[in-house]
């Protein structure tokens, strides 16, 4: 769904190539980007968790690569080149990788193609589309970090993906180049690369977040373009309201952090920076209240009434989850263990999948996982089938969430208090009462522990979940053959 359905602003929905119309504030960074792509064999980007990079290289440099493609093909009867972006990275990444490349040749061609032969191998996959084209392959990984979290342990020999990647890096006359995009905590990861294609580090890019200049485009220029699409439903913003938001979220000020809390943080923004997706989600939940309220305008006023950046951004999550049934919320605290590692980040996983994992009937985890992903709660995101928390930013929030659930959960079975407490003490005296009797029981607690934890380190093996490695020391930036130094280990 495009950012006009519902309104100028996207909340923590990535923005994509149908997006491109409502993105603003990165102009700079896109013709960086884009420069880049095209005269290096291989680029890396990386920024923090959150600062928008899939918005960027999709809404931003693939619409704009892809228009040029096609403009070209007009005028002069060949694209030139042809820009492939591929992020799923849960299932065979080879596989996935094909098919990304042949969805985006297939509309640039005058005939239909079969495509290269089953089992080709990947720099055999992108020699045949770059030859039937006539043109250069533009190769954008996103997310790269989640083909670590799902495929990490895979290894890098013969025929593995990371070996065929290298070989189409390095390939003398492939006609391809590419950019690998990954977070910041994640480029460490990359060293199992470092043996494969010689100088990895020596073309990298990051990205920092908006600042205050960028972030007022993106606030002002969404509310003009949809105005201008929908004159009667014209909206404009307030001359205080832009300047109030701002100073509020900028330097990193707010977070939807593991407590579920938006007080003020240390700064993991720099002074003056803001952070798109707490400008996002805020914009977003003004909007709504003032189209519930029928105005033409977003007010100061009723910014102030909503709490302001940290009340909308620490109350988003709860505040969703409020509205579901006891059932749903239970379930939901049981998918999310699945959905979100112990490190906050997130993972995909079908509802069959997540059926075992949580030994919870399949009906009931569609059921949930589609009120999650609804339009009304869009807590998570749903793609072929699978289904992953919708931005990175939510991780911690969404483990914060679940751990106060759980709490509230023992307390109710506990019943501590008044007749709880009788209670309590009741089954205490029966206890010693029957005091053989429990040990027995006790044992078999025990023994049915013990096999729950054999079964949790089988669901682990199962689901190939790698923790994210995030004890790295940071130190000076630095370039080169090898990882900058500021991501080595100490």
């Amino acid at each position: 769904m495009t950012a006009a359905a519902e309104g100028p602003y996207k909340g923590l929905v990535p923005y994509g190539e149908e997006d491109a119309d409502y993105f603003f504030g990165r102009d700079g960074e896109r013709r960086i980007i884009t420069a880049n792509l095209m005269a290096h064999r291989l680029t890396l980007l990386y920024g923090q968790s959150g600062v928008g990079k899939s918005s960027l290289l999709r809404a931003g440099v693939a619409r704009d690569l892809g228009a040029l493609a096609e403009s070209n093909v007009e005028g002069a009867g060949s694209p030139g080149f042809a820009v492939v972006v591929a992020g799923a990275w849960r299932d065979d990444p080879l596989r996935m990788l094909a098919d990304a490349v042949r969805r985006a040749a297939e509309p640039l061609l005058a005939e239909p193609d079969p495509g290269p032969p089953q089992g080709a191998a990947l720099a055999e996959v992108l020699a045949h589309w770059s030859e039937r084209l006539d043109a250069d392959l533009l190769v954008v990984l996103d997310q790269f970090e989640e083909y670590f979290l799902y495929h990490g342990h895979e290894g890098t020999g013969p025929g593995s993906f990371p070996w065929q990647l290298a070989q189409a890096v390095n390939h003398p006359t492939l006609r391809a180049r590419f950019l690998v995009s990954l977070r910041e905590d994640a480029l460490a990861s990359l060293d199992a690369f470092k043996g494969l294609i010689p100088r990895l580090f020596e073309n990298y890019l990051r990205v920092g977040h908006l600042d205050p200049r960028s972030a007022r485009e993106a606030v002002v220029k969404p509310l003009a373009t949809f105005s201008a699409e929908h004159p009667g439903r014209a909206v404009k913003a307030e001359p205080g309201l832009v300047d109030a938001v701002l100073a509020e979220i900028q330097g990193g000020k707010v977070a939807l952090g593991d407590r579920g809390h938006g007080a003020l943080r240390r700064d993991e923004a720099a002074a003056g920076e803001i952070e798109a997706p707490y400008l996002q989600l805020v914009m977003t939940r003004l909007w709504r209240e003032e189209m519930r309220l029928k105005s033409g305008t977003l007010r100061l006023q009723t910014y102030r009434k909503l709490g302001g950046a940290a009340r909308i951004v620490s109350t988003h999550l709860d505040e969703v989850m409020k509205g579901l049934s006891r059932a749903d919320r239970e379930t939901a605290s049981r998918l999310f263990r699945y959905l979100v590692t112990p490190g906050g980040a997130k993972i995909a996983h079908t509802a069959e999948t997540l059926a075992y994992y949580t030994r919870v009937p399949e009906a009931r985890v569609t059921r949930t996982l589609k009120l999650l992903a609804g339009q009304r709660i869009r807590i998570l995101r749903e793609s072929d089938g699978a289904y992953q928390i919708f931005h990175d930013v939510m991780g911690p929030a969404v483990l914060g969430w679940r751990q106060r659930h759980a709490a509230a959960r023992r307390e109710r079975n506990l019943g501590i208090g008044g007749t709880g407490l009788m209670a309590a003490v009741v089954a205490g005296l029966v206890f010693f009462a029957l005091r053989p009797a429990a040990a027995r029981v006790e044992r078999a607690h025990e023994r049915l522990v013990a096999g729950l934890l054999e079964q949790d380190r089988e669901v682990l093996a199962d689901r190939r979940y790698v923790p994210a490695d995030s004890g790295r020391a940071l130190g000076d930036a630095g370039s080169g053959d090898t990882l900058p130094a500021r991501f080595r280990a100490a």
